[in-house]
């Protein structure tokens, strides 16, 4: 069964990230949905800092899959980029202060572009998977490096973090044991040479 560890809280945020509302808390219930609802997201708003600017989430707890190779970040996303601020940003998966894996999305396109688009080519490699000892300890952080004017945007609707079948099969699924009844055998006991009775 596949797994999913969801955005469940904020860790931190820089000034120009923000919800759809322009709230500044609870973040994460903006891209926690099974289902993509492109009506509510968090959004990037560039401005003058000349500075990274990040927003990062902790992940709900999955298990280690029984092949590393299914883990992968998937989030739905579109940017708008001004002409005069890029749009370079980077997504990262941690487990609590060590980098696991990043990729780099380096234009408007690369998140979506005008229409919210489902992104889903940031898969780990078996080694970087591997590395992860904590599977309760998974953090999801969104950054853009180039913050030199404002008009530019990068919204996010949805975010998780996708992996298979956990070892032994398990991962938050559910299932029913069969119950075993005794069953009751005939005895058979002796009651002269070769001669057996069942009772």
């Amino acid at each position: 069964m596949t797994q999913y560890a969801r955005p469940d809280g904020d860790v931190s945020r820089d000034s120009e990230w923000t919800t759809s509302s322009s709230g500044t808390t609870d973040l994460y219930t903006f891209i926690d949905e099974d289902t993509a609802d492109d009506t509510d997201y968090i959004k990037f708003n560039s401005s003058w800092s000349e500075s990274t600017s990040s927003v990062r989430f902790s992940l709900s707890d999955i298990t280690e899959p029984a092949d590393l190779s299914t883990v992968k970040v998937v989030f739905r996303s579109k940017a708008y980029q001004a002409w005069f601020s890029d749009i370079d940003g980077r997504v990262y998966l941690y487990q609590g202060s060590s980098e696991i894996a990043n990729k780099r999305y380096s234009s408007a396109s690369a998140w979506g572009g005008s229409s919210f688009t489902t992104i889903d080519d940031f898969t780990l490699t078996s080694t970087e998977a591997g590395n992860i000892t904590d599977w309760s300890d998974l953090e999801l952080r969104f950054r853009n490096n180039d913050n030199e004017g404002t008009g530019s945007y990068i919204y996010i609707s949805q975010a998780y973090l996708e992996a298979g079948a956990a070892v032994g099969g398990g991962g938050g699924g559910t299932f029913n044991k069969a119950i075993a009844h005794p069953i009751t055998l005939p005895v058979a006991r002796p009651v002269g040479r070769n001669v057996f009775e069942q009772r």
